[in-house]
């Protein structure tokens, strides 16, 4: 899916980013998706693993500066809910691509619980990014 694309970009760590897409994808992009193409890092200043097993989820947190970076991938061929623990990010009000039902990759505004807790819906094989705004 898109959004598991985009989550690997943060799962993996590279200095030097790769997306698979042609100048043509591109252009058929949603601008909320080019955003985060454009500021995702590609170092880091700290990680975090929040959770997950092989052959069922990852889960992991990246810091660059203040901003803080959370990628999930289910690694499933169920729909699945998660609930995330991310206390760097009580409170706070976080970009969210995720999946839509037909794989694109949606954009929303969540909110952190101030416990630190988001409950996320991930399609089988597919993932979600959140960030800081």
């Amino acid at each position: 899916t898109d959004a598991f694309e985009l989550a690997t970009s943060v799962l993996y760590f590279s200095p030097i980013q790769h997306f698979g897409l042609t100048p043509n994808n591109l252009e058929e992009q949603p601008d909320h998706v080019l955003d985060f193409i454009k500021e995702v890092p590609t170092v880091w200043d700290e990680t975090i693993y929040i959770g997950g097993e092989p052959e069922d989820y990852c889960a992991l947190a990246r810091r660059k500066g203040d901003r803080w970076y959370v990628a999930v991938s289910n690694a499933t061929k169920e729909q699945r809910k998660i609930v995330l623990e991310l206390p760097m990010l009580a409170g706070k009000e976080v970009k969210h691509l995720y999946d839509n039902k037909d794989q694109t990759a949606g954009y929303k505004t969540s909110k952190i619980r101030s416990n630190g807790t988001l409950e996320i819906e991930l399609l089988p094989e597919g993932g979600a990014v959140l960030y800081e705004l």
